[in-house]
């Protein structure tokens, strides 16, 4: 848990756009898999638990119903002192604006792609395992999309 815990929550945070429920979701993960009766030995460890957390996020924003909007009525000139946990926390949340604003440019298949690769930093074999798609797909997807965003005015 403690190899996985701050690269799935790094996955979950740029799903759903909150640190606070990207680190319940994955907390949730753990304590499920490990209350879990019959723990289940996947032959990838890593992709079993990015799946999850993908699926977990999925579910999240499902219950959820609602879109983010991040800094709505935010003035921060009124705000003279922010720690450095709150400055962090708002970079990471315009950075996740930012991604997603560009990512929602592509096709869901494609966007999904382009965040494994690039913002989780995953190779493409690690990105087949966990999508179950063939790498030449994975592939494809990541090239279409490059094409795409190239092409496209940002």
């Amino acid at each position: 848990m403690d190899t996985y815990r701050d690269r799935l929550i790094h996955h979950a945070f740029y799903r759903i756009g909150d640190l606070e429920d990207a680190e319940d979701i994955v907390q949730e993960l753990f304590v499920k898999i490990y209350t879990q009766n019959h723990i289940c030995k996947p032959e990838n460890a890593e992709a079993y638990l990015y799946k999850m957390t993908m699926n977990a996020c999925i579910d999240f924003m499902r219950k959820q119903k609602r879109k983010f909007q991040i800094f709505q009525n935010f003035e921060m000139e009124n705000q003279k002192t922010l720690d450095n946990e709150a400055v962090r926390n708002i970079q990471m949340k315009e950075e996740y604006v930012r991604i997603n604003k560009i990512l929602n440019i592509l096709p869901k298949e494609q966007a999904d792609v382009v965040r494994f690769r690039i913002v989780d930093e995953l190779s493409f074999k690690e990105i087949t395992a966990i999508l179950g798609k063939p790498e030449s797909t994975i592939k494809s997807r990541f090239q279409y999309a490059l094409k795409k965003l190239k092409n496209h005015d940002l």
